[in-house]
């Protein structure tokens, strides 16, 4: 069962349709990191282990491949340390090849001393390089998409930004050029783009395109922040409990982004644990505690994100 406390939203974008190029590129999933010690690339049972548990969780998945990165410190000659690279790159391709992983799937980046993560001015920054990074990519299709951001008072719109989250991975764009913009935006993957200008109303548009269908334009207007104009957006807990749903932290970002950005603007909270129009709680009762503790988990959120 969801639950909610409320804020303010008013959406309104259109999306035109018309034919573009599709894209073949990748998403990066998740990543690990291996470190050695030095002058060897053998893993430990417990590194083996890891490796496994990680691999497990993307193995049966559809279009999942592998990128194996390895890495040396500067100890040594640059072959030396390119040998010893490409014996840790190995030792990690033994243990996707036992739990059945087609080396189709592996991507392989040698790069021994050449790609030193920070500075070695002592023997824990060396350690810090001695690594192998396995990442997780996932084939995805990308369409450019055309965004424009407008006022329809015709006022300028101040650092316009864009944040992209889909597949739980988390996208910025700073724009240039608010008026006429190309964004890549994945397709079959239900995307959420959160639009923010100084002093505007932030707006929120959620996507689902197929390849059938581009949407290959989206037209946001914005809305200026003025003293008789409230924003309302709702944020969703679970039963019974002041912990966020996940679906609430794209809200609580933009809300904090918004307030961040904005001049002269506050935040009223109101939280519930009841449904709209149903009867009030009692105050004295658990559930109107309840409706304390969210609004106060919210008001915690917002503070921590440097909110006065």
């Amino acid at each position: 069962m969801r639950q909610s406390i409320f804020f303010v939203v008013s959406l309104l974008c259109y999306t035109s349709l018309f034919s573009q190029s599709i894209i073949d590129s990748s998403l990066l999933i998740d990543s690990l990191i291996i470190y050695y010690d030095s002058d060897t690339y053998e893993l430990k049972e417990e590194q083996i282990d890891t490796i496994m548990t990680f691999v497990k969780k993307s193995k049966d998945g559809v279009g999942f491949h592998y990128v194996i990165k390895s890495y040396t410190d500067s100890d040594g000659s640059n072959i030396y340390n390119y040998k010893l690279a490409q014996n840790r790159y190995h030792g990690v391709l033994e243990v996707l090849s036992s739990m059945a992983i087609e080396l189709s799937k592996v991507e392989k980046e040698i790069y021994g001393e050449s790609g030193l993560s920070k500075p070695e001015y002592n023997e824990i920054e060396k350690a810090d390089n001695r690594r192998t990074i396995l990442k997780v990519r996932r084939k995805v299709q990308f369409i450019n998409v055309n965004v424009q951001l407008f006022n329809n008072a015709g006022d300028t719109l101040l650092n316009p930004q864009i944040k992209l989250y889909y597949d739980g991975l988390e996208n910025t764009i700073d724009i240039s050029s608010p008026s006429n913009m190309m964004v890549p935006i994945p397709l079959n993957e239900k995307v959420e783009m959160h639009f923010t200008a100084k002093n505007h109303f932030p707006m929120i548009k959620r996507l689902l395109l197929r390849p059938d269908k581009e949407a290959t334009q989206i037209r946001i207007p914005f809305k200026k922040m003025s003293l008789d104009s409230t924003m309302v957006t709702t944020l969703q807990f679970e039963a019974g409990r002041s912990v966020f749903l996940s679906g609430s932290y794209n809200e609580l970002y933009s809300l904090a982004n918004t307030l961040n950005r904005s001049d002269n603007v506050c935040v009223e909270l109101s939280g519930h644990i009841n449904r709209p129009n149903e009867k009030p709680v009692d105050v004295l009762s658990d559930y109107h505690k309840l409706s304390i503790a969210r609004s106060r988990v919210v008001f915690e959120y917002l503070v921590n994100e440097s909110i006065n």
